[in-house]
């Protein structure tokens, strides 16, 4: 409720668009961003039925319908420009000569018309429609054209929106439209279907960037709509090779905005990324009714989503598996868009298939549905995730027969029966759907024990070495210091994102830290990019060698990687590193040396997964903890790991692939696609 005010230029980008030139710098997604607030504020609002918000967006609709061109055209260029995909970088003062013309329509069909199927708005509607009427008329049986258009993977996406659309309100052109562009354009640029058909992986397609999963979910709506096989054979086949390769521990998909083959890449996460994976979990949980997908969107809701997500109204761009998330800036993508990934649980938390109902979600919630025309409510009782134990109340205004399916996650090994009515019925199976069937009296109480034991991922690549630790959906993270809390800077250093990497940096030739530690050996990871210079480094006043963050391969901060150096066989006892920038590099943009953190084996502790000696700690009123877990390391110290979300609050660095002794792990399996392990039991 507060993003349209705090930036105006949401809509005012929209309402320029004939100036002679825009008066702020146009980014090629600038049309975007209206879509994506109102598709986020739709879904909110459906989760949660406040009526200040339908109130508030009703007066943003009408606004935005006022600024839609006759044509139909609903975008951030004038005439001579619109839909052309490419513009003058002078012109418009942008960064590219591409513009995403077709991407934010695709944005903007969809907000509308999932507010007129909440609302009922009709005007909504028409301008839904006159959106697709205006691609009808100029792309519809003229193939190539559409396809010709710069940057295909953003601008093919209206397909997607064109189904959704068709389903409304049943227009031919609409779905001719989106086979059009599955079946033709694609086919003349990357054809994903029919390489995903072919046995190839997502990341070994010529272009695999992450916005190519919005025109992806076409496969998905043109399989329901035509029952066409290939279509749903491709949708599942690039699901999966997204899930095994792609996903990262945290739920978070891509790296550096791009599929890469490795779920262990350090590159930037960005928050957009992860919202198209779980739209695209929602397609494939409707589309196969598999509790793994299930599982797979509340891995991404509890530990990636939650994580970016800030209580102001903004989000990190980048919320990393390791290190530090990236400060908040204004309107971005990711602000507009960040709402969505909890307005997303309004279309999984509680779903229908031909039996009745199926309850994906335990967290505390009180649903209200119709059932043979019966109304029904759901109410859930729990202190999830943080507890396993988990109470539905159902009711209904007469008897009426359904069945109740509820998520077993795969996680929850132990769960060995439910309660109906204090009666335990056993048969219960992890990564399954239980079903409650024949309930026929109006009221009943089922209670639910979730198994929450710790279960690992064991690393590999640059996590090798490494595990993460899971207790029910949250992975557990471990906070670390602030750099400038224990490390001596000049007063020329001073918070710094380092290629989207948040750090403490200085560019001053001649800058100097101190950093005083115990123990035989050192890392130092900090921002490497174009704008990276280099230092002297000294331990105990003697020269250890020259450092330079120098990498002319990342211009941009989404291909930026983690700077790493480290320091061995220091000997016992204290050392004192010291650490001065030198001359710029002559290829290097800037003279930029940054710290993430420096650690020692103190601050790195290792943990034997047999003998962690696990313990929930109680809630504290003054930290927003979910869960605070104590354990062990190899050396009985007792480490405190929180939830992912709150461990990386107020810019704070953490980790989540924890240093551990050798460990079994377990490969990649669509029965077990997070790797999980447990620990040894007697």
């Amino acid at each position: 409720m507060v993003a349209p005010d705090k930036h105006p230029e949401m809509l005012d980008f929209l309402a320029t668009r004939e100036q002679e030139s825009h008066p702020v710098l146009l980014l090629p997604w600038a049309g975007e961003f209206y879509g994506k607030y109102l598709t986020s504020a739709v879904q909110i609002y459906r989760l949660t039925n406040v009526p200040a918000l339908k109130k508030y967006l009703s007066k943003f609709v009408e606004k935005l319908i006022s600024l839609q061109a006759e044509d139909g055209y609903l975008g951030v260029y004038e005439k001579s420009d619109r839909l052309t995909c490419r513009v003058s970088e002078e012109k418009y003062n942008v960064i590219a000569p591409q513009n995403w013309d077709l991407w934010g329509h695709y944005f903007g069909m969809m907000g509308l018309t999932l507010w007129y199927e909440t609302t009922g708005d009709q005007q909504a509607l028409a301008a839904s429609c006159k959106i697709a009427d205006l691609l009808c008329d100029k792309f519809l049986n003229k193939p190539g054209e559409m396809g010709s258009r710069m940057d295909f993977y953003t601008n093919l996406s209206p397909g997607h929106s064109l189904c959704l659309l068709y389903r409304v309100t049943g227009q031919q052109r609409y779905l001719d439209l989106a086979k059009q562009i599955v079946d033709v354009e694609y086919a003349k640029n990357v054809d994903y279907a029919a390489n995903a058909l072919a046995g190839k992986e997502y990341f070994e397609n010529e272009i695999s960037r992450w916005e190519a999963l919005h025109g992806i979910m076409a496969l998905a709506e043109l399989y329901w709509l035509t029952g066409e096989e290939q279509y749903k054979q491709a949708f599942e086949k690039i699901w999966w090779s997204i899930a095994k390769f792609e996903r990262f521990n945290h739920g978070a998909f891509s790296s550096g905005e791009e599929a890469r083959g490795n779920p262990y890449d350090r590159l930037t996460k960005e928050t957009c990324c992860t919202i198209a994976w779980s739209a695209m979990c929602i397609e494939m949980l409707k589309l196969t009714g598999n509790p793994i997908v299930a599982d797979e969107l509340e891995l991404s809701l509890v530990n990636a989503i939650a994580g970016y997500e800030l209580r102001d109204g903004y989000c990190h761009y980048h919320t990393p598996m390791d290190g530090r998330r990236s400060p908040p800036g204004g309107l971005t993508c990711c602000t507009a868009n960040a709402p969505r990934g909890f307005g997303l649980l309004s279309d999984w938390a509680l779903m229908q298939d031909d039996n009745g109902i199926v309850l994906n979600w335990y967290g505390p919630a009180k649903y209200e549905t119709v059932v043979k025309g019966v109304p029904i409510t759901i109410q859930v009782l729990s202190d999830y995730p943080r507890q396993g134990l988990v109470f539905i109340k159902t009711s209904a205004k007469k008897p009426v027969e359904y069945t109740l399916k509820l998520r077993i996650p795969n996680w929850s090994k132990q769960t060995c029966e439910i309660k109906v009515d204090g009666k335990a019925i056993k048969g219960v199976k992890a990564g399954s759907y239980f079903s409650v069937t024949e309930i026929s009296k109006g009221e009943q109480t089922i209670e639910l024990d979730l198994d929450m034991e710790l279960y690992f991922w064991i690393g590999q690549k640059e996590s090798a070495g490494r595990a993460s630790i899971y207790r029910g959906p949250v992975l557990l993270a471990l906070k670390r210091q602030n750099p400038e809390d224990y490390i001596d800077f000049d007063d020329t250093w001073r918070p710094y994102i380092g290629a989207g990497i948040s750090t403490f940096a200085s560019n001053g030739s001649g800058a100097r830290f101190v950093y005083r530690f115990l123990g035989d050996e050192i890392t130092w990871t900090g921002a490497q990019s174009s704008q990276g210079g280099k230092a002297i480094v000294k331990i105990d006043g003697k020269p250890v060698g020259q450092v330079q963050q120098t990498n002319e391969f990342a211009p941009f901060h989404c291909h930026s990687p983690v700077w790493k150096w480290s320091k061995t066989g220091l000997g016992k006892g204290s050392h004192e590193m010291e650490v001065v920038i030198g001359a710029k590099k002559e290829s290097s943009q800037e003279n930029w040396i940054s710290v993430l953190e420096i650690v020692t084996p103190k601050e790195d502790p290792l943990f034997d997964l047999n003998k962690l000696n696990p313990k929930l700690l109680p809630k504290d009123s003054d930290d927003n903890a979910i869960v605070q877990v104590q354990v062990q390391d190899v050396n009985g110290r007792k480490i405190v790991l929180s939830d992912f979300d709150s461990a990386g609050e107020k810019l704070n660095p953490y980790i989540s692939w924890l240093k551990i002794k050798d460990f079994p792990s377990a490969d990649f399996s669509k029965q077990n696609p997070l790797r999980s392990v447990r620990p040894a039991t007697d």
